[in-house]
């Protein structure tokens, strides 16, 4: 049903959809039809010759984002321990770009107080979104202190799906969708940063900061632990949950203290380009961090 509907019937409609939620919650279940996207490709360039041209659009039925909603802020939120988001700045009431960004320049300016140098690795990962197993997300959710109702809610959410791609011309047949979650739905960026909740440093002061899929891990000069074994530490993360790290946009760069002439830089992950600048969540970020 459309939107304006809801919006111009919202008081003869109010209890209808109260009692139609309660049920769902209640008996742990979403509705079939709940389960159903409707996936519109928008070109991203002028000219699209490839799949990889287009942004899909994935619009979900309007229930199902307000039950999305309202389970994450009352149950998967709440439950999900401070201390493994911490280093995560999207997805979460108090987090932004800004926070994100003046964190990791606080962290640099810190190692850069006993350090001649910090090497940043900036990881890119594949289609995140698409790529989430559910298989692999499932225990990380059991693993929560949510209701037994609001849990099986959840899985009854991932399981059973289903996607069919319209266009102003075409409408495709209906798949069922075994992975992968929405970006744009009322619990699909919760889900993520639930996902990534277990990516952390072999050594707690070696830093990430994590930006929805955006990574930027932190390693100072005289650490015990080298950027490339934490890079190998992040790979298997993603070999064990089904990920993929686009190697050739992952970048390396090393922040140095006014002294260039002292230090010959050479790249500390094989796999991986050594930059002098990069742009991260916007911003522009050089060689030489002075403090």
């Amino acid at each position: 049903m459309p939107s304006w509907l809801f919006q111009k019937y919202s008081v003869e409609l109010s209890d209808v959809v109260a009692k139609l939620l309660n049920i769902a919650f209640a008996s742990g279940r979403v509705y079939a039809n709940w389960k159903m996207a409707l996936v519109t490709p928008v070109p991203k360039v002028t000219n699209p010759a490839s799949l990889g041209d287009f942004q899909h659009i994935f619009v979900t039925p309007i229930l199902s984002r307000i039950a999305e909603k309202i389970v994450v802020k009352r149950w998967l939120y709440p439950a999900i321990p401070f201390c493994t988001i911490k280093d995560q700045f999207a997805f979460r009431p108090t987090g932004s770009t800004t926070c994100a960004v003046i964190h990791l320049l606080h962290y640099i300016s810190r190692m850069l107080e006993t350090n001649n140098c910090v090497g940043c690795l900036i990881v890119d990962f594949s289609k995140t979104f698409d790529m989430v197993n559910h298989n692999m997300l499932l225990p990380k959710i059991s693993a929560l202190d949510l209701p037994d109702w609001i849990h099986d809610w959840i899985v009854s959410f991932l399981i059973g799906r289903q996607q069919r791609c319209v266009t102003n011309v075409f409408c495709s047949t209906v798949l069922c969708v075994t992975r992968g979650i929405i970006e744009g739905s009322g619990v699909g960026p919760t889900f993520y940063i639930v996902m990534k909740s277990d990516l952390n440093t072999l050594l707690p002061t070696n830093i990430l900061s994590k930006y929805a899929d955006d990574i930027d891990l932190l390693v100072p000069q005289y650490c015990d632990i080298d950027l490339s074994t934490e890079f190998d530490n992040i790979q298997r993360w993603a070999t064990d949950n089904n990920m993929i790290i686009n190697r050739r946009k992952t970048k390396e760069i090393v922040f140095r203290r006014p002294c260039p002439l002292r230090f010959n830089f050479v790249s500390s992950v094989d796999v991986v380009a050594l930059v002098d600048h990069v742009m991260s969540l916007g911003v522009i970020l050089q060689q030489s961090f002075f403090i």
